[in-house]
């Protein structure tokens, strides 16, 4: 249970730094002048808020929601990695970005980097409550996997059937 949570906590919290760090990136590149790009400019400025709010909700979230947020977050950051790409490559809404921009290289890994993290967090979390709910009910069964035993099961249950 320990290392679940400990590992748990640390891909919160590097998730949210990288979430954050994409928010940041993309607010600094709006102010930069992207902001005056037609579409992209606008989506730019969706990125650094719903980025920014994600970040936070990834920090303050309970653990019994915090699947669907980190989920929601993996989506959102691989989403802003594919339009990179695609204006690396084909363009997106008539805007060709180029490798050698300012913050390309350095967008590319936070994105990536919060892709993976993020995705990681979805079935660790799921992990982290089943986990806690089995703890809080004393319902470990073998080898830890939920089954109820004589040993945990409930003196008002009586005693199983042969």
């Amino acid at each position: 249970m320990r290392i679940v949570a400990g590992t748990l906590m640390a891909l919160r919290l590097t998730g949210a730094g990288l979430t954050g760090a994409m928010a940041g990136i993309h607010a600094h590149l709006w102010g930069e002048g992207y902001g005056s790009l037609d579409t992209i400019g606008e989506l730019f400025l969706i990125n650094a808020v719903v980025g920014g709010l994600l970040a936070v909700a990834l920090l303050v979230t309970a653990v019994r929601l915090l699947a669907w947020v980190a989920a929601f977050g993996a989506l959102f950051t691989a989403g802003t990695l594919a339009a990179l790409v695609l204006s690396l490559t084909t363009g997106l809404f008539g805007f060709a970005e180029s490798v050698d921009a300012p913050w390309v290289t350095t967008t590319l890994v936070v994105e990536s980097a919060g892709t993976v993290a993020l995705s990681a967090m979805v079935p660790l979390t799921r992990a982290a409550r089943a986990t806690t709910v089995r703890a809080a009910t004393g319902a470990a069964g073998p080898a830890g996997r939920g089954a109820p035993t004589a040993a945990s099961r409930p003196a008002w249950r009586g005693k199983p059937r042969s």
